[in-house]
């Protein structure tokens, strides 16, 4: 599965815009001391999250309403990026709560916990006069199992077996690290640098491997714009890289092609979807690979650079007028992400 392509002069604009100095700034929310509720390009904060409710789920349904504004907004390609700067930062936390701390902050927050975290395994509290950032948490009751006619099922005790079941959800609050005081963090290192940490590649083979998959670098002459750097054989669960690549596009490339294995997209349901005509997803899929590979290189200290081929024409284009789809892809793209992270212990990782 070969990336999309896009024209240089719209690479360049692009990357000129978000890569002063050639470098991401560390700190974003502290390069010019501006406060998490200013407005950032792509996330504004809004008074849904200030105001007071009657009750939680009066609350919730508020938030819900504003994840559904921001989703839209997603068909924009800079707000796209945004949302995945944030998903970078934090790929463990699902995509709606990754929305609703890029809304509340202006896409500036780095690193979030609640108040007895940041107090009870950091040794830092919260600054007096600080607004919390909402987000929402799964509200679960233990509920007893029951047979077919309707009787509690017991276990070897005697007692009857309970299961957590998830029945709605509720608000919870945290607090970004900006907001606290105290004892000082190991610094989160966030200027990102065009080429791979050590052991990164590796680490990439390796969650390629946790999904089944082999890597082999064959030479494919991919300096040609005809020719792919890289494709996904679903069958013989091989992954080919372009051998004659940078050690930079490797990587780029590597990461694309493992996002479309962890995305699902070689999986045996999607099998004859990859084309551009009716009933085809090559677009989603390969937008969606790209979106998994930048968001996985970045949490690794990597500028995906060139390589991230992502732009209005391939977002909006397949998704502009389809809420659904946007939300779609924004959940495919985290969860991917946040396996491709999981499967395997990668040694750069930038926990937020």
């Amino acid at each position: 599965m070969s990336t999309i392509q896009i024209s240089p002069g719209a690479a360049s604009a692009r990357e000129a815009a978000r890569k002063p100095n050639g470098k991401f700034g560390e700190q974003e929310h502290d390069e010019s001391g501006v406060p998490l509720d200013v407005p950032g390009r792509a996330f504004s904060p809004s008074e849904t999250f200030t105001r007071r409710y009657e009750s939680v789920d009066e609350k919730v349904a508020a938030f819900k309403v504003e994840i559904d504004r921001a989703v839209e907004s997603l068909a924009d390609d800079e707000n796209w990026l945004d949302y995945l700067d944030m998903a970078s930062k934090f790929y463990r936390y699902s995509p709606t709560n990754q929305l609703l701390i890029a809304i509340q902050t202006g896409g500036r927050a780095t690193q979030v916990a609640g108040f007895r975290k940041w107090k009870d395994e950091f040794g830092r509290t919260v600054k007096k006069g600080e607004k919390a950032i909402g987000i929402l948490a799964p509200r679960v009751v233990n509920v007893t199992e029951k047979d077919a006619g309707g009787a509690p099922v017991k276990g070897p005790d005697g007692k009857p077996v309970k299961r957590r079941q998830v029945v709605g959800f509720t608000t919870a609050s945290v607090f970004d690290v900006s907001q606290t005081e105290g004892d000082p963090l190991p610094e989160l290192e966030r200027e990102l640098s065009d080429d791979p940490p050590e052991g990164f590649l590796d680490d990439l083979e390796a969650a390629a491997k946790a999904a089944g998959y082999t890597v082999e670098y064959r030479e494919m002459n991919s300096h040609s714009n005809r020719t792919a750097q890289g494709w996904t054989d679903p069958k013989s669960k091989v992954i080919v890289v372009d051998s004659a690549l940078s050690r930079g596009s490797v990587a780029a490339t590597l990461a694309h092609e493992i996002g479309h294995v962890y995305a699902g997209h070689c999986d045996p349901e999607n099998d004859g979807k990859y084309h551009v005509g009716e009933g085809g997803c090559r677009g989603r899929f390969e937008v969606e690979a790209d979106s998994v590979a930048y968001v996985v290189q970045r949490a690794n200290g990597v500028y995906p650079g060139q390589a991230t081929k992502l732009t209005a024409q391939y977002v909006a284009g397949w998704s502009r007028h389809d809420k659904d789809a946007l939300r779609e892809s924004a959940d495919a793209v985290s969860k991917a992400s946040k396996a491709i992270l999981s499967a395997v212990p990668f040694r750069s990782v930038q926990d937020a």
